[in-house]
């Protein structure tokens, strides 16, 4: 009796070990589909989160940071590409992980994906997210010199004199008592010509 149990309670860890981790049609084996919940990407590029696929104008000539966020089961592969560079890990990276691309010159991709247990063997990964950089020309703009200054008003103006290869889509005068300005201060919008 003592071998028959032994012969049964083998056989039975046999089929466990069989269906979990020498299923050909899974991955690694140590999760199944229906108990992990969909793997997350988020890429922050230029302070702005972008969880699904997208085109990004670049300074041509500049290299580009970026910081990489993958929520998924512990043991997901994460594989990150970019031009100059790639990383596989295990694992998600909630707390980030940053890289920088080389020189963008021509169009490059940040591409990011998540393989998780589950997935079958040879199959793509579960989530992906591909950036495309683009790269553009600093537009030429002149700022014509402040006149007519007073406590409420000044007069002034400016020209695109090249849109370094891409549209421009609102033309304007900034105002800002301080030597800095930006768009973020009082502007005027005088159209997109």
């Amino acid at each position: 009796m003592k071998y028959k149990f032994f012969k049964i309670t083998l056989l039975a860890i046999l089929i466990l070990a069989g269906g979990s981790y020498f299923n050909p049609n899974i991955a690694h084996g140590l999760a199944l589909c229906s108990t992990v919940g969909a793997p997350g990407i988020t890429i922050n590029l230029g302070g702005i989160n972008y969880s699904g696929d997208s085109t990004v104008n670049v300074v041509k000539g500049t290299t580009v940071s970026f910081t990489v966020y993958t929520y998924a089961e512990p043991s997901s592969t994460n594989s990150i590409s970019y031009p100059g560079g790639s990383n596989n890990y295990t694992g998600p990276s909630s707390t980030g992980r940053s890289y920088t691309t080389t020189a963008i010159n021509t169009t490059g991709q940040i591409t990011v994906g998540i393989l998780q247990n589950c997935d079958p063997i040879g199959s793509a990964p579960s989530n992906t997210v591909v950036i495309t950089l683009n790269p553009i020309t600093i537009p030429t703009v002149s700022t014509d010199s402040a006149s007519s200054i007073t406590s409420s008003s000044v007069v002034s103006g400016g020209n695109v004199s090249s849109n370094g290869g891409v549209a421009v889509t609102a033309r304007g005068i900034a105002i800002n008592s301080a030597p800095s300005v930006s768009i973020g201060n009082n502007h005027t919008t005088d159209g997109s010509w």
